[in-house]
């Protein structure tokens, strides 16, 4: 297919040669004949110009990118149009994109890795300064220069989050690359802030690290999950060459909840570079075949690297040639029989201690099991929980079928055995609410049992509007737990939302919630009742 710019003047600019086309635009290398100099010449596809939506996020990245002046940061020209054609003049990056580089040759030290930190966490910090999220950090929006230094450029998707004239308006798809997405971005959560971007940049010191992304899998919707509920593998488990002191601080920016991650890119570039302080010269070969389709999984590209083994031994061991032993066969002899009198003995006493261990295991089982059968007594709650794409939390609640609703608790328990949840229900003398009808003030007595009911109305594929309408009515009353009342403050839009779709599905008792407003709903619940 023919380009019809290639080789032509275009404005003031000579169009030498195509650098990249992606779904919007095309980037092009020319030679900007007022400047004097080679710029990159961003240009919007004709039949685009059409769409005021694209016309709309291309003029946003002009306004960011000419907003932004950093060393890091690929520099703004200028940004027009020209017989219908809308375009971006930028500096000119001779290196190409990180992924290119690394796709030629994918072999990296940790020492050139926190360079790259360094010069982009910088970068990140100053955009977050002047109020703007890039939302789409990832390799090939990591350029480099004739000196080899790294610059960070396409802010197409990006936020200023004092925007006006339109520009928050979100957009029609989930923007950003799905493997190096945050979890609230995954999510679809337009009211991203600056942690977003840590997460991602944390993603790309993985990389770059282990040589993989901290989650894979066949398609978007299996990363995106484990974004989601999942823990990245330990990076020294993925090259063991790593210090294991490099694995807290990935961890840590990888977080699933904002506040418990770094809360700059510079702390987090900083820590990088302390946790692999001695360790500087360990190489990983970044394996790019997940980001270039380009690069199949035969291709010599990445699979020559694959088994090679140069990495460097911290600390450095010895190597000279050990001394010979000369060894006596008497002593020889005599250490054999030593050794075989001293595994009979073990045995022995391995033996006895295995029967000791029985007849207590033994004991202890009769014992769970009588604990088991009184446990059995104690009331649940009867609401039939869905099973949800994407779960949350650990915990799991296992309702109890009853014909009647009606459940004797045993009078020798008061309090459910403690276990790994997060949730912890307590039995008070009045069993928790098996029905709507049964909604009063004196049902709960604790933010726990009112979460733990709530949110076993259902998920998002079938939800107990019904019950929902009754609880609801029940905080806005005069509840006992004052803490609560916070779910019907409208300005809660997960709960108030929640509300609005149950009022309109009032006759429907198992109403198809969707995901996103459940997983919105069971989150604020969970973080609610674990602030209390």
């Amino acid at each position: 297919m023919s380009d019809p710019l290639l080789n032509q003047k275009f404005a003031y600019f000579e169009i030498q040669d195509r650098i990249k086309a992606g779904g919007m635009s095309i980037v092009y290398r020319a030679y900007d004949t007022r400047r004097r100099l080679i710029v990159a010449l961003k240009v919007l596809q004709q039949s685009l110009s059409l769409h005021d939506d694209i016309v709309t996020r291309f003029e946003r990245e002009a306004k960011i990118a000419e907003r932004l002046r950093h060393p890091h940061i690929v520099q703004f020209f200028e940004a027009d149009q020209h017989q219908g054609w809308l375009y971006i003049a930028m500096q000119f990056m001779v290196g190409g994109s990180l992924a290119d580089q690394l796709a030629a040759n994918p072999k990296i030290t940790l020492a050139r890795t926190a360079d790259i930190l360094e010069q982009i966490g910088s970068a990140l910090d100053y955009a977050h300064h002047e109020k703007v999220i890039h939302r789409d950090l990832k390799l090939g929006n990591i350029l480099l220069d004739e000196n080899g230094d790294v610059l960070l450029t396409d802010f197409g998707i990006a936020r200023m989050l004092d925007a006006t004239q339109g520009l928050t308006t979100p957009d029609q798809q989930m923007p950003g690359t799905v493997k190096y997405m945050s979890p609230e971005q995954v999510m679809g959560k337009t009211d991203l802030d600056y942690r977003s971007d840590l997460y991602s940049f944390t993603v790309i010191a993985y990389l770059l690290a282990t040589g993989r992304y901290p989650f894979t899998g066949t398609d978007d919707i299996v990363v995106i999950n484990q974004h989601l509920n999942m823990q990245p593998p330990a990076p020294s488990r993925v090259n063991p060459h790593l210090p294991s002191g490099l694995d807290d601080v990935l961890i840590k920016g990888l977080a699933k909840k904002p506040h418990q991650r770094y809360q700059s890119a510079g702390e987090f570039a900083r820590a990088f570079r302390d946790a692999i302080s001695g360790y500087e010269a360990v190489t990983a070969y970044v394996d790019m075949r997940a980001e270039n389709p380009a690069l199949q999984a035969q291709s010599p590209d990445f699979t020559r690297y694959e088994n090679q083994t140069d990495h460097p031994t911290i600390p450095e061991r010895a190597t000279t040639e050990p001394k010979r032993i000369r060894i006596d066969p008497l002593m020889a002899i005599i250490g054999v029989i030593a050794l075989i009198l001293g595994v009979s003995v073990l045995l022995a006493f391995q033996t006895n201690r295995i029967q000791q261990d029985n007849q207590q295991t033994q004991s202890a089982f009769s014992a769970l099991q009588a604990t088991e059968t009184a446990f059995a007594l104690l009331p649940t709650v009867t609401y039939t929980p869905s099973l949800t794409l994407f779960p949350t939390e650990t915990e799991t609640f296992t309702p109890t079928p009853s014909p009647t609703h009606t459940i004797t608790p045993s009078p020798t328990e008061t309090s459910l055995p403690t276990s790994t949840s997060t949730l912890a229900m307590t039995v008070t003398e009045t069993p928790l609410p098996v029905t709507p009808a049964e909604v009063t003030d004196t049902a709960f007595s604790t933010v726990s049992e009112f979460m733990t009911a709530l949110r076993n109305l259902g998920s998002q594929s079938a939800f107990n509007c019904v019950a929902f309408i009754d609880y609801y009515a029940y905080l806005t009353g005069e509840s006992p737990l004052a803490a609560l009342t916070v779910l019907v403050d409208d300005q809660d839009d997960a709960f108030h939302d929640v509300y609005t779709f149950c009022e309109d599905e009032r006759e429907n008792p198992r109403a198809p919630l969707g995901f996103e407003l459940f997983f919105r709903f069971d989150e604020a619940s969970r973080q609610l009742d674990e602030s209390r």
